[in-house]
């Protein structure tokens, strides 16, 4: 029997608006690094309380006609008088709204140039509901895993904060089980079937990656004060956690530390500072975090196995953690701004979503980290160009071609180095009287077809 859970309602519609869409494969102070080793937990307690929700507070969209979730305004539904009163709302709340942009179309997959496109299965997380679906290459649903955060983290506070009504990030394992994190809650474990497997109440936010031994990487905060860099205003900490395969936190590295012993407390006292004019205290928003093994590091002449690749977006920077120094060994900052998922390449390149935040598009840019030189970009067409403010991802996938997902648009596209799109898919999940919102899409990753062996068939 495959080892499926009964899929929700959300999810059998979205296997029902793939499927209208038509589309297939043939169409077109110091403190301490943290608190001590945080067990995983069962029981549903609750994560620390010693965080000020509103320095960590995720802004997400909201107003009305929109469920709980983060959900932005379909473009082409901006014309009509329903459309502008939505955009009129979205500008005067607080979050990530100015600049975003509209999924186009009912929704569905379409692989443009199927010869073209790379082979496999796709991982999808969205604004829509605490769910990841996986899709095969025509968007047929194959399987879902859904488990809200009420249920991972009963005594959660603020249970209704619209971060925690969905994953923002997913990690399938090659037994069928999964990792997600709700924003700034945890990181949880789920078997195939969603039963809860272990709860990490850590705050966890935006990434987590899976070393080769199982030890997990993720990102967590703290919002405190640090009287060595601002005496008497609180600041956010950021982390870089490893964890056990059993969700047991094994070690937490403060980046703050870690830029210190590369640049100096001065230095670092400056950085903090600015941060509390410009983000509130929020001084890296760290968003994304790549484990270097030796074959990726072996193309890099900085770097070591086991380093960590990060994005700091609101200082515009990419940084190379050495884990066991507990410093940065590399930092850059350049033509990119408020930047997400970089990734290194077999070849030794760096791949990466430039928002571009302030500028009128968004970028995939390749780089060679010796020279941040960019090698090749991508934008769009001038008639559809590429946008997300916020979120935003990359995957070179291993026919050369790079998987690239405008979250604030709903929207994925396969892009070969030409600039041809070969493949796309157009969220489903709509909302509103009119279906004039569109669920992010937070994560669309390119899985191996055989990501299912063994556990579903």
């Amino acid at each position: 029997m495959p080892c499926r859970s009964p899929l929700p309602l959300r999810v059998t519609l979205l296997a029902l608006a793939l499927a209208a869409a038509g589309c297939g494969p043939d169409e077109a102070a110091p403190a301490p690094a943290a608190a001590g080793p945080t067990a995983p937990v069962t029981d549903g307690s609750a994560p620390p309380d010693d965080v000020s929700d509103e320095l960590l507070a995720q802004p997400h969209a909201k107003g009305p006609g929109r469920p709980p979730g983060r959900w932005l305004p379909v473009r082409d539904a901006l014309a009509d008088e329903a459309g502008r009163d939505a955009r009129i709302a979205e500008l005067e709340a607080i979050g990530y709204v100015a600049g975003s942009r509209a999924a186009q179309g009912a929704g569905g997959v379409r692989a443009l140039d199927p010869a073209r496109v790379q082979p496999g299965l796709n991982l999808l997380v969205s604004g829509h509901a605490p769910e990841a679906v996986l899709l095969d290459a025509s968007g047929r649903l194959l399987h879902a895993w859904s488990r809200s955060c009420r249920e991972a983290f009963p005594a959660l506070k603020a249970a209704d904060a619209p971060r925690y009504h969905f994953f923002r990030r997913a990690h399938l394992l090659e037994d069928g089980s999964l990792l997600a994190i709700f924003e700034g809650a945890g990181l949880v474990k789920l078997a195939p079937d969603s039963t809860l497997l272990w709860a990490w109440p850590g705050r966890a936010h935006h990434d987590l990656e899976v070393r080769s031994d199982g030890r997990i990487l993720t990102l967590s905060r703290t919002a405190h004060v640090v009287p060595r860099l601002v005496p008497d205003r609180p600041l956010v900490e950021d982390f870089v956690v490893e964890l056990s395969p059993e969700g047991e936190e094994l070690r937490a590295v403060s980046l703050l530390e870690a830029l210190e012993a590369a640049e100096g407390t001065r230095a670092v006292a400056a950085r903090a500072n600015a941060a509390l004019e410009a983000w509130n205290g929020d001084v890296f928003h760290a968003n994304s975090v790549q484990w270097l093994s030796a074959g990726l590091a072996g193309a890099w002449p900085l770097a070591h196995a086991g380093d960590v690749l990060l994005s700091l977006r609101n200082v515009d920077m990419l940084a190379l953690l050495d884990l066991r120094e507990q410093r940065f060994a590399w930092s850059r900052t350049g033509a990119w701004r408020g930047q997400h998922q970089p990734e290194l390449q077999p070849d030794g390149r760096l791949l990466l979503f430039d928002n571009a935040c302030g500028s009128p598009r968004s970028r995939v840019l390749e780089l060679d980290p010796a020279t941040c030189a960019v090698t090749w970009s991508w934008s769009g067409t001038e008639a559809d160009p590429l946008w997300s403010e916020t979120c935003g991802s990359v995957q070179g996938l291993a026919n050369g071609n790079v998987l690239v997902v405008e979250s604030d648009g709903g929207r994925a596209f396969e892009v070969a180095r030409d600039g041809t799109l070969v493949w796309r898919l157009d969220s489903p999940f709509r909302a509103g009287e009119r279906g004039e919102f569109v669920a992010t899409l937070f994560d669309c990753v390119r899985l191996p077809a055989h990501a299912t062996a063994g556990w579903l068939k």
